[in-house]
């Protein structure tokens, strides 16, 4: 009798030793696969991941991936990146819903300065009406991962803010940023010799100073018809802010939204009226394939930029003759309260700017 008990003790003790060794492989296996995704940053563009046990590691959802990005067979229920992918081209908060009512951007001129940009990607290729290359050796340098992702939400087909406004491109070095203030001013030049049609209405620039020099180019420009987006104070003394929509929520319900990921992990809070933009779980251009799209779920106000500039130019086309004061007025006072900050209101934006509109002269 003890010799039984003794064999069915050391026959649970070896099930149990097993059972405990598989769980721990299991708990290792992920957590092994999330540090080597770690190790990629938060990117896995251009990568094969088809060797990484993935099915439960929760580091998929804030990585960064693209077209090219190839996954193993099996992956979370709920991490379906040809459905995040969609899902991240719509710009929310009833964009679309504009652009349905043939809110587009159409013959609306935009100007975005950034760096090297690929030209043919399908996604913007149609929508460039100009492009100076960046100055000196930077013309040589290849296309940049920042300037297809502005290009894209500001005026791309399927993900852009305005799909069918026409962009006027300047190639610049942001990191210069005396720079700016420059091109800025080539921009209202270059815009003083086209027709009244064709006139730029405003500059996206994800970039930001508020030094003197920036505001002066900048209120220069407001002068001219031109209203400049930055990521830093604009005209007037208006701030961007970042938002973001979990993913799998409506994101035309401005309720859904909430501090975006960057200034979760930092900490802090948009600032006391600031107006927020959608900036995480985006889509757009690739910068490397003239077909291919990115997925980003933790963006920055680089993406910022591009949608405000982007509802400016839908703005413009309800109203064309809105100037850039009344044009951020528009935008405050139809925003919805984010706490102490705002979020656009894109559908009471585009009303208010249609009743301000003048009547025809009969």
């Amino acid at each position: 009798m003890v010799k039984k008990k003794g064999s069915l003790k050391l026959m649970l003790d070896i099930f149990m030793a097993l059972g405990v060794f598989f769980i721990v492989f299991i708990i290792l296996t992920c957590q092994t696969d999330a540090y080597e995704l770690r190790t990629f940053g938060d990117v896995c563009c251009f990568r094969s991941l088809q060797n990484y046990g993935l099915r439960s590691c929760q580091v998929l959802r804030i990585q960064r991936f693209d077209s090219r990005t190839k996954w193993p067979t099996e992956l979370a229920n709920d991490f379906d990146p040809v459905t995040i992918m969609e899902l991240g081209k719509d710009p929310g908060l009833g964009i679309r819903q504009l652009h349905e009512r043939g809110i587009t951007g159409k013959n609306i001129s935009v100007a975005v300065i950034d760096g090297p940009l690929l030209l043919n990607h399908q996604e913007y290729r149609d929508r460039v009406a100009y492009y100076r290359p960046p100055p000196g050796l930077l013309r040589f340098k290849k296309p940049v991962y920042h300037a297809s992702m502005v290009v894209s939400i500001l005026g791309g087909k399927t993900t852009g803010v305005a799909p069918e406004c026409k962009i006027h491109y300047f190639g610049g070095d942001l990191d210069k940023f005396d720079s700016i203030p420059l091109i800025i001013r080539e921009i209202i030049k270059y815009n003083k010799g086209l027709s009244t049609r064709d006139k730029i209405r405003v500059i996206s620039v994800s970039a930001g100073c508020a030094l003197p020099h920036w505001m002066e180019a900048i209120a220069e420009a407001a002068e001219n018809g031109i209203t400049v987006v930055t990521s830093a104070e604009m005209f007037g003394g208006m701030e961007l802010g970042g938002v973001q929509c979990p993913l799998g929520q409506d994101r035309d319900n401005p309720t859904n939204y909430q501090t975006c990921y960057f200034m979760k992990s930092m900490m802090i809070n948009n600032g006391s009226g600031r107006l927020c933009v959608p900036i995480d779980n985006r889509t757009f251009a690739d910068f490397k394939s003239e077909d291919g799209y990115i997925f980003n779920p933790s963006g920055g106000m680089s993406e910022g930029v591009p949608y405000f500039a982007g509802l400016v130019a839908l703005l413009c086309q309800v109203n064309p003759d809105l100037t850039t004061s009344e044009l951020m007025a528009v935008v405050l006072e139809s925003a919805t309260p984010f706490g102490k900050a705002f979020i656009v209101n894109p559908w009471g934006a585009a009303q208010l700017a249609e009743e301000k509109a003048l009547p025809p002269i009969p």
